[in-house]
């Protein structure tokens, strides 16, 4: 059976390098400047406060734990009895 990698890759250090390559200029030392930022993207910043926004209690930290990093995978379990069902039986490793 194929090796599989058995950890993520970082959602926002891989976000980071493509901001990077995009804006390079907004990062001073490294790091984020969004001041610069918002300069560079000029007109397609959304400065209104009054705006519909689709939002519940705890979505902050379900963004957050979306972009953690894992330890586990999912992968199609290959000793399951074929069926006539369209399902995939798959097991956390």
């Amino acid at each position: 059976m194929k090796k599989i990698q058995r950890t993520s890759f970082s959602v926002v250090e891989n976000s980071i390098e493509k901001m990077k390559e995009i804006f390079p200029e907004a990062f001073i030392e490294g790091k984020l400047d969004f001041e610069i930022l918002k300069q560079l993207l000029g007109e397609y910043i959304e400065g209104d406060k009054e705006r519909y926004s689709f939002t519940w209690k705890g979505k902050t930290k379900a963004r957050k734990m979306a972009q953690d990093m894992t330890n586990t995978t999912l992968r199609p379990e290959q000793n399951v009895r074929k069926t006539t069902h369209t399902h995939t039986h798959i097991t956390s490793i």
